[in-house]
């Protein structure tokens, strides 16, 4: 399945896309598989750019030792408190 047919799967599909269900499904699966596979990827990325910066100097040294590790680090924290505050009131809001 190429990107365009999955395209207009979801564009045919939309209305069920919306459902409440489809959403918490998704949140679940953002929190459960998505952001687990994604941290683990950035800890080998995180990884080889301090080893990169270890050879480099100046601004590219701050970059790979400092500012894209955190960058990193910072969105993927940010993004799992989000999914959990979300996933919280969810929970709350339909009990």
């Amino acid at each position: 399945m190429d990107i365009m047919e999955v395209k207009n799967t979801m564009l045919e599909n939309m209305e069920t896309l919306l459902q409440e269900s489809a959403k918490e499904a998704l949140i679940r699966w953002l929190k459960e598989a998505a952001l687990p596979a994604l941290k683990e990827i950035s800890e080998v990325y995180i990884e080889g750019l301090k080893k990169d910066a270890e050879g480099e100097t100046g601004w590219c040294k701050v970059r790979d030792g400092v500012v894209l590790p955190m960058a990193i680090q910072g969105g993927l924290w940010f993004i799992a408190e989000v999914l959990g505050k979300i996933e919280g009131a969810t929970v709350h809001e339909s009990a």
